[in-house]
C-alpha cells in the first residue's frame, strides 16, 4: 500500500492534472504528454528509486517484468503467425 501511495499517486496527478488543464482551456495536448512521458516520469521515477532502499522485491519485480514482457512478445508473434503478418509487420515485434 505505501508503494502504490508513493509512486502510482503522484504519477495518477500528474495525469489529472494534464487532463484536466485540457479540458479548462482546450490545450494543446501533445507538448504535454510529450513532457510528461519523456521528463516527469522519469524523474519521478528516478526519485523513487534513489530514496527507497533496494532489496530482493526489486528483484522480484524486474523477474516478473520480464516474464510479463517476453509473455507478451510471444503472444503477439503466435497471433502474428497466425493472421499472417508480412514480414514488415512482423519486424514491430523485434
Amino acid at each position: 500500500m505505501v508503494v502504490f501511495l508513493q509512486v502510482m499517486v503522484p504519477v495518477l496527478l500528474i495525469y489529472l492534472s494534464g487532463f484536466s488543464l485540457q479540458k479548462a482551456l482546450k490545450l494543446d495536448i501533445k507538448p504535454i504528454s510529450t513532457l510528461a512521458m519523456y521528463l516527469l516520469l522519469p524523474f519521478l521515477v528516478f526519485k523513487t528509486f534513489y530514496e527507497r532502499k533496494l532489496d530482493l522485491n526489486f528483484g522480484y519485480i524486474l523477474v516478473i517484468t520480464l516474464v510479463i514482457m517476453l509473455a507478451l512478445l510471444g503472444l503477439g508473434l503466435i497471433i502474428a503467425k497466425i493472421l499472417h503478418y508480412n514480414q514488415k509487420k512482423l519486424n514491430a515485434f523485434y
